[in-house]
């Protein structure tokens, strides 16, 4: 039996903006991350969040970002 090699898409940093908060998401698509913080903020807000999103994509390679567990 042969090894298949698979092709995965890699996780990317997205950068997701809204009118209060900043998040950094890990997802495969910027759609993804807005849909995440969305999710999240709803259930913040328990259920009466609307906000617009803006996702970019963070370029790693020229920012450093250093996250830390936050008790």
């Amino acid at each position: 039996m042969k090894d298949k090699q698979t092709s995965l898409p890699l996780l990317k940093l997205y950068r997701v903006k809204s009118r209060i908060s900043t998040y950094l998401v890990n997802a495969y698509s910027a759609k993804e991350a807005i849909r995440y913080v969305d999710m999240h903020d709803l259930e913040e807000t328990y259920g009466f969040a609307e906000y617009d999103y803006v996702a970019k994509q963070v370029d790693t390679t020229r920012e450093g970002i250093v996250l830390d567990e936050v008790d």
